[in-house]
């Protein structure tokens, strides 16, 4: 009997696979006062020590579960925390309305162009744009439109401009362009029109001004690089038309050029003393024999007296002398040419130890002429002795000496004043050349900058 009470009992048992368990649940049929099979409930998984337990997630089953065991508790404390958070929150989150705009700034070099600004002076330039935005110029601008006539939130308000200043909001969000300007009001209409006014404010008083003067610059840059553009060809054409003439564009040249002619110049003015001496030379015979045919000698105990400019016009025509005479000519025009080079004039050390060589070379053409006048008159007086020997050569010889010396004379002037002219046009043509290249570089650079600016 027991038997067959098994057997049927196990027939009618669930079978379950065997498994980890925490406990078991054990069946019984008080009617038949025998015990039925137990069943295995599964267990929840285990951790290890130190596992986190959220590693893998949250286990909503768990909670769930957990929910239903403690729900009564859970309810009361969430209503009491909610009853205290209530007023808090109440008080202590915003109210009103909050109006909302973006706007898109570029770098301070990038209004004429696509490109963006970075770095420090970007950002720096970002910032000042919003502290534009809340400056009183542009708050008092906006109060002045239509729209913000008659709004309520300005009722109670005193100062609206101070009260902009206070509570309008301008975030510049890092590592973008943009800036955010932010106003929370009772009144949505009025957030949305003050907002929008003094965005526009600021657009038509600081941005698009800005960029109008931009523009205007823009254009007066444009005017001056044609202008300079103009002006280069110009110039460059002036230029090459005196490198035309000149025969070279280098400056370097042209004084060489210069420097050769001036060699020549000195060659022919060496020619003209050497002639004009010899001039002089010719003259004081003539004068000589013309005394003698006159009878101008005097005789005093024996003593031939010569004429004073007969001696002076020999003594002139001494070799040396005339060397010294020319030395002093040429200082005396570096003399003239050191003080007009000066900003001091005569006061130049330069121009005082020229003038000192200068009255040396005096001193010694007063020595030379002390020394000759001796000899001179005793040249004189010997050929005119009583012997009737003639000093000098015919007269007819002599005025055909004179005019050949007059003609070579002549020519050699003539051609001096051509090479001094022509030295001349060469150093002016020179410094001009010089002055011309300075000013096309110099104007070249300055368009060159023009145009940078205008491509930025």
């Amino acid at each position: 009997m027991s038997e067959e009470s098994a057997s049927n009992t196990d027939a009618r048992s669930p079978q379950l696979e065997p498994g980890p368990s925490v406990g078991e649940l054990a069946l019984r049929d008080t009617s038949a006062g025998t015990a039925l099979s137990t069943v295995q409930v599964p267990a929840y998984p285990t951790y290890q020590a130190g596992e986190d337990p959220l590693a893998g997630g949250i286990d909503y089953t768990r909670v769930w579960h957990a929910f239903r065991r403690q729900w009564i508790p859970a309810i009361f404390l969430g209503g009491v925390l909610g009853c205290l958070l209530a007023p808090l929150a109440w008080f202590m989150l915003p109210k009103g309305y909050e109006a909302v705009a973006w706007l898109r700034v570029r770098g301070t070099g990038d209004m004429l162009s696509n490109t963006s600004g970075s770095g420090g002076e970007y950002e720096s330039y970002r910032k000042t744009q919003a502290q534009l935005i809340t400056s009183p110029f542009v708050l008092a601008s906006a109060m002045r439109k239509p729209e913000m006539t008659g709004l309520a939130t300005f009722a109670d308000v005193e100062d609206p401009v101070d009260w902009l200043a206070d509570n309008l909001q301008v975030a510049t969000p890092a590592e973008s362009e943009v800036l955010q300007i932010r106003l929370r009001a009772q009144n949505a209409e009025d957030a949305a029109k003050i907002v929008n006014n003094v965005t526009t404010a600021y657009l038509d008083d600081i941005v698009d001004k800005e960029r109008s003067e931009r523009l205007s610059r823009r254009d007066v840059l444009e005017r001056k690089y044609k202008e300079n553009m103009a002006e280069i060809r110009s110039r460059r054409e002036t230029f090459n038309n005196l490198a035309r003439q000149l025969g070279t564009k280098d400056s370097s040249e042209v004084s060489t050029q210069r420097m050769l002619l001036l060699d020549h110049v000195s060659s022919l003015r060496s020619q003209m003393n050497s002639l004009e001496r010899e001039i002089s030379v010719i003259d004081a015979e003539l004068a000589v024999m013309q005394a003698q045919a006159n009878g101008d000698f005097e005789t005093d105990d024996d003593n031939l007296r010569v004429p004073e400019p007969v001696v002076q016009q020999m003594i002139a025509n001494d070799p040396q002398l005339a060397s010294l005479q020319a030395q002093l000519l040429d200082l005396n025009q570096t003399i003239s040419f050191q003080e007009q080079r000066s900003v001091r004039g005569s006061s130049e050390p330069a121009v005082k130890r020229l003038r000192r060589q200068r009255d040396e070379l005096l001193e010694q053409m007063d020595l030379r002429r002390t020394d000759l006048r001796p000899q001179v008159i005793a040249q004189l007086s010997l050929g005119n002795g009583g012997s009737g020997k003639e000093l000098l050569a015919s007269p007819a010889e002599l005025s055909m000496r004179r005019q050949m010396a007059a003609d070579s004379l002549s020519a050699v002037k003539k051609e001096f004043d051509n090479a001094a002219s022509e030295a001349a046009v060469l150093g002016q043509a020179n410094a001009d050349m010089e002055a011309r290249s300075s000013e096309i570089e110099h104007l070249q650079s300055v368009t060159d900058d023009i145009g940078k600016q205008l491509e930025s």
